[in-house]
């Protein structure tokens, strides 16, 4: 039995195509198709087919409408396809059955293939996948609330699939047949940076310099008339290498951009294309401090980035937290351990063993410290790396008993969750203060530390990387779609959600702005929180060190690790820039606690 969604839905037999019936009941098959393999509870089914006022048979009904499903195409009972699992019902799936999940596969095949060098290989794999779609997803279901969010997930990732395929063409040196698909995209999707860079370098390639130079003044009336703004840095020294025949442009580039997807506006272009402008990248305003830190360590920097001192581990790092009086940081070594420095004397007072699996992260809220743990095979794989695959069960930890809890959701096994962020969020008892937690299908949910129970919140995050809160909402940066959302603190509803650089990294709050730190792009983007009820909108981008990792805002600045060693002071009044020279370490996490700058280095990997 094959599903399609990747269009109007359907269900195919082999050559024949199964009926799944209309309204509620093409709507119920919908709704599990969407959480394929988990179960969905009675009540949201009832919720989100009814309404919020259902009828008094509802739950009568929606059992009716699950029995004609197993009719239509299911003849084996509770073990077929429709499976009854309290609380609810589950739809049990091979992803290879489904084509959504076959596009997905072929556009990380595609990515990997192009981030390889095997630009070949990659066209060929993102064509297949692309061919899979019959139109716009769930197109006969765009009415339904419940399918909102993931046919836009899935249109995002089709667009960013075929500027991979266009990438993938112009490194096989296919400039000149890959431009007629080029300007259909553009005319469909006027605003995309990314794809307008594309054709001005096709068009370039293919020796027509003056068309190439006329779409980029079309592409700033377009920018400029319909958003009221400018192109970003990356098209304009686009723009200048064609001016001056750079001869970075010649040829197919030796390292296509591969990123999962361009943000709309000032987005990165293909970075190889720009090779001889390289010398520009690294104009930032820099000065350097002596470099003091040993690895398996945490640095503590002064608020004008001047002093470095150290606080030795002899454990290797993996994120850190700041309590009132503390600094927490979670490690690994012979030992999981959960250390407590003292954040005036910057003494490591206390360590305490967590037990066989190693930490990933660790929050301070409500009294406690909560750790996040992955399993040990696994250990020794960053946080960063891990790319926000969820590891370990949360855990509290009460500092003076020393005692840990364990949380699990209610009613259903242990399954693996990573923990993300610990934050003060207000639910609506006013009593029960939150946190954010990340369950194995991407789904964001929230754990009230004082009753210890687990729910989710109705949004499923694209590889979360970073979890911070702040203004009054919740803020989410997403690998996975290179986008940041806002969440309403008390209903986990989106508020908002705006296109970031690429591969976000880590999320922080203050001085009027979320600040996001873009491991792919060397940058962090500056957000202004916008009064009630305006739209997000990065208002600057701005270099810092290679590879940033995470970021924090306090002591009069923004601080953020980057992977080369290097911690970054970003003024907030200018954006100018300030580089802290760590040493030969790897930064993984910083917070700040006071006028202090705390920093968890770790060793070095071979080779960067």
């Amino acid at each position: 039995m094959e599903f399609r969604i990747l269009g109007p839905l359907e269900v195919a037999d082999g050559e024949r195509t199964v009926p799944v019936g209309r309204g509620k009941q093409r709507a119920l098959l919908a709704l599990l198709l969407l959480h394929r393999n988990a179960v969905v509870s009675r009540d949201r089914l009832i919720d989100e087919l009814w309404g919020e006022r259902p009828t008094d048979t509802a739950a009568t009904a929606l059992h009716g409408l699950v029995s004609q499903l197993r009719k239509g195409f299911d003849s084996g009972g509770e073990n077929g396809l429709v499976r009854t699992q309290p609380p609810g019902y589950l739809l049990a799936v091979d992803p290879a059955h489904v084509d959504a999940d076959r596009f997905e596969q072929a556009v990380a095949e595609g990515s990997a293939a192009l981030e390889a060098g095997n630009a070949n290989r990659a066209a060929a794999t993102l064509r297949r996948g692309l061919a899979l779609w019959r139109g716009p997803a769930l197109a006969d279901l765009t009415h339904e609330r419940f399918a909102a969010p993931e046919i836009a997930r899935l249109e995002q990732l089709r667009l960013t699939a075929v500027e991979q395929l266009f990438d993938a063409e112009l490194a096989r040196g296919r400039h000149a047949a890959v431009i007629p698909e080029l300007e259909e995209f553009v005319a469909r999707h006027p605003h995309r940076e990314r794809s307008r860079g594309q054709l001005m370098l096709a068009l370039y390639r293919a020796q027509r310099q003056s068309d190439a130079l006329g779409l980029y003044q079309d592409t700033y009336r377009v920018l400029r008339d319909d958003l009221g703004v400018a192109p970003g840095p990356e098209l304009r020294r686009l723009h200048a290498a064609i001016l001056r025949h750079d001869r970075g442009l010649a040829g197919p580039p030796t390292r296509p951009f591969v990123g999962s997807r361009p943000r709309r506006l000032g987005l990165p272009l293909l970075a190889v294309v720009l090779l001889a402008a390289a010398a520009i990248w690294g104009a930032a305003q820099r000065t350097s401090a002596s470099a003091r830190v040993g690895p398996n360590s945490v640095a503590v920097v002064d608020a004008a980035g001047d002093s470095v001192e150290a606080v030795e581990l002899r454990a290797t790092p993996a994120a850190l937290a700041a309590g009132s009086e503390a600094v927490w940081t979670v490690a690994y070594g012979d030992e999981a351990v959960l250390a407590r420095i003292d954040a005036r004397s910057r003494v490591l007072r206390r360590t305490i063993v967590l037990g066989e699996d190693a930490p990933t992260d660790v929050a301070f809220g409500a009294g406690s410290a909560w750790i996040a743990t992955a399993p040990r095979h696994r250990a020794r794989r960053s946080p960063l790396e891990l790319g926000g695959v969820a590891h370990g069960l949360p855990r509290r930890l009460e500092p003076r008993s020393r005692r840990t809890t364990a949380w699990r959701r209610p009613g259903a096994q242990p399954q693996p969750q990573r923990r993300v962020h610990g934050g003060h969020a207000r639910r609506a008892d006013r009593h029960a203060r939150t946190g954010l937690v990340r369950l194995p299908n991407s789904l964001m949910a929230r754990i009230a530390v004082d009753g210890g129970r687990l729910r989710e919140v109705d949004y499923r995050a694209l590889g979360p990387a970073g979890i911070a809160s702040g203004a009054g909402s919740i803020w989410i940066a997403n690998a996975g779609d290179e986008s940041v959302a806002r969440l309403d603190s008390t209903t986990g509803k989106v508020i908002d959600e705006v296109a970031v650089e690429q591969r976000p990294a880590g999320v922080a709050v203050g001085r009027g702005a979320v600040w996001v730190a873009n491991y792919g792009s060397d940058t962090v983007s500056r957000i202004p929180v916008p009064p009630a009820g305006g739209r997000l909108a990065v208002s600057s981008t701005i270099e810092v060190g290679d590879g940033p990792t995470a970021v924090a805002v306090g002591a009069g600045a923004v601080w953020v690790a980057n992977a080369d060693g290097t911690l970054s002071r970003i003024d907030p009044a200018t954006e100018s820039v300030k580089s802290v020279k760590l040493g030969d370490v790897r930064p993984v996490d910083v917070v700040v606690a006071g006028q202090s700058v705390w920093v968890a280095v770790a060793e070095r990997r071979a080779g960067g």
